[in-house]
């Protein structure tokens, strides 16, 4: 699964830009590196954290939930 695209398809299903969607974290967090470029280049170098990814799902209405697998028998 490639985070970057995943991300970007919410975003562009939501109607909105990565650009928008920073920009709104980056006000209610108050964190003003929360930029779209930081978080562009952190997705081409594949370092973006998880929690970085929590605030922008947390932006469009999403959240990341944990689901146990059944064991096969």
């Amino acid at each position: 699964m490639d985070v970057k695209n995943e991300i970007m398809g919410l975003i562009h299903k939501k109607g909105r830009t990565l650009t928008n969607v920073c920009k709104q974290v980056s006000i209610v967090n108050n964190n003003p590196k929360f930029t779209q470029k930081r978080i562009s280049s952190k997705f081409y170098q594949k370092t973006v954290r998880f929690d970085e990814i929590q605030l922008i799902l947390k932006e469009l209405g999403y959240k990341i939930e944990f689901v146990e697998l059944k064991p096969i028998d």
